[in-house]
């Protein structure tokens, strides 16, 4: 007998946390989950029963987790972002409008110096240096990929679904 004894799940819902430090795996899997049913629901879709996949790597980089119980904003486990509901953020997404607007501009502006082909050897000299100081993770998975070949291996059983 499956997970499932009663009923089959109508979807797998696949799970890989971002990059940097994240809260301890129980609770950033529950505002996954929180996190799903809301998209369903604000989505329009009837309740669903789904299975969740969660894989969550952060443990490999961090030696501790990020703590909602900290306060203090300069510490190194202050959690900055916890889960809030849907609602509770558009009036800081159409707050912060402007900023994405430019976020947005810059993105494009990089693009297209990206794809000058004059400049390319010395502008990945500069992607590499942007890389390694503004997504440090993401520098260390790419120097030490063997490393991480343990990230696949939860997600090979969904492989040919």
């Amino acid at each position: 007998m499956g997970i499932w004894p009663f009923k089959k799940p109508d979807c797998v819902v696949i799970i890989i946390h971002g990059l940097q430090n994240k809260p301890p795996r129980g609770l950033l899997k529950s505002w996954c989950l929180k996190a799903v049913r809301e998209g369903f629901e604000r989505a329009g879709l009837a309740p669903r029963l789904f299975a969740l996949e969660f894989v969550y790597w952060a443990h490999h980089l961090y030696q501790h987790p990020l703590d909602p119980r900290e306060t203090r904003g300069g510490h190194p486990r202050f959690l900055s972002e916890p889960y809030v509901p849907g609602e509770k953020t558009l009036s800081a997404i159409k707050k912060n409008m402007p900023a994405s607007i430019i976020r947005s501009l810059a993105q494009i502006t990089l693009a297209k110096l990206f794809l000058v082909s004059k400049i390319q050897e010395k502008v990945h000299a500069v992607a590499d240096n942007i890389l390694e100081n503004t997504f440090p993770d993401l520098a260390l998975y790419y120097a030490n990929k063997h490393v991480f070949d343990w990230k696949k291996e939860p997600l090979l059983k969904f492989h040919g679904r």
